[in-house]
């Protein structure tokens, strides 16, 4: 007898794996905006501030966090049969929750950057997945 929350885990490796090359392209994606921004930015006459250690730390985790979060969403895909915008809420967390560790540095981070870097992160997920029903 099969439920709806039957999934097959025979595939599920390759799933998360294609989810991990997907969420790592998607966050290679959104740093060069943020470099070409920056660069538009100083040819503009702008001014920012060498990178530091703590910036480089920053852009790792926000990479990490996207590729962590595409190989737990390729995974777990079919669990989330049409309600994709619970999929991508869970993806954002993710990541704000990457963020958040990225920028705490050797300081354990505070209990409201913790819920407003998983809180942003999944409202973003899910504004990004959400679909108006048919009327």
């Amino acid at each position: 007898m099969t439920s709806e929350f039957d999934i097959s885990v025979s595939n599920m490796p390759r799933r998360a794996a294609r989810g991990a090359i997907a969420g790592a392209a998607l966050g290679a994606v959104f740093l060069a905006v943020g470099l070409v921004r920056g660069a538009t930015y100083l040819v503009s006459g702008g001014h920012i501030a060498q990178l530091s250690q703590s910036d480089g730390r920053v852009m790792a985790y926000y990479a990490g966090g996207f590729t962590i979060a595409g190989t737990l969403l390729g995974a777990a895909w079919p669990l989330f049969r049409g309600r994709d915008y619970l999929a991508l809420a869970l993806g954002g967390a993710v990541v704000g929750a990457a963020i958040v560790l990225g920028k705490a540095g050797t300081a354990p981070p505070k209990m409201s950057q913790w819920i407003i870097g998983i809180g942003v992160g999944a409202g973003i997920g899910w504004a990004a997945g959400w679909r108006n029903p048919s009327p």
